[in-house]
């Protein structure tokens, strides 16, 4: 048996040139995209990420404005009104002067004259007070109920 002997001796096998290159290129596309995730790469989602590790921001604080106090005693004055109520006769009046007369001369001595003070409550309601006495208050004024009765309001502004 005879051998053969090849003429050519085996060549060393070569990388082809485009696997070569396509490795080449999926090297560098991934380290490119590393680099962009971990900030190193200039760009929208990277230069956030360096800021933020750089340069921390302080946390804005929210200040809530103080909520007022309502009154509920506390309103201003919304109307002023007088009331004149006429006096009932006695009968008094028409023996001293006459039937019809005497009647009317008595009911006007008996008259009486009241006012009535509309107050516009803090909380919207209207609350009205009558008085014998001529009120101090002008419309438009803060007053407050103190038992019952109408006092300046200094404690808040108008």
């Amino acid at each position: 048996m005879t051998s053969t002997i090849p003429s050519h001796p085996a060549a060393p096998s070569r990388l082809h040139p485009l696997i070569a290159m396509a490795a080449m290129a999926l090297t560098l596309l991934s380290a490119a995209g590393i680099a962009a995730l971990t900030g190193l790469l200039p760009g929208e989602r990277g230069q956030a990420t360096v800021a933020a590790a750089v340069e921390p921001q302080p946390a804005a604080r929210h200040v809530a404005a103080p909520v007022p106090v309502l009154c509920l005693d506390c309103g201003v004055v919304e109307s002023l009104r007088s009331i004149e109520q006429e006096g009932e006769g006695s009968g008094l009046g028409a023996i001293a002067g006459g039937a019809y007369a005497g009647h009317q001369i008595e009911k006007a001595q008996k008259k009486t004259l009241r006012y009535e003070i509309a107050v516009r409550m803090a909380d919207g309601s209207l609350r009205t007070v009558i008085q014998e006495t001529r009120p101090v208050w002008r419309e438009g004024e803060r007053v407050r109920f103190d038992n019952g009765v109408l006092v300046p309001d200094y404690a808040r502004p108008v």
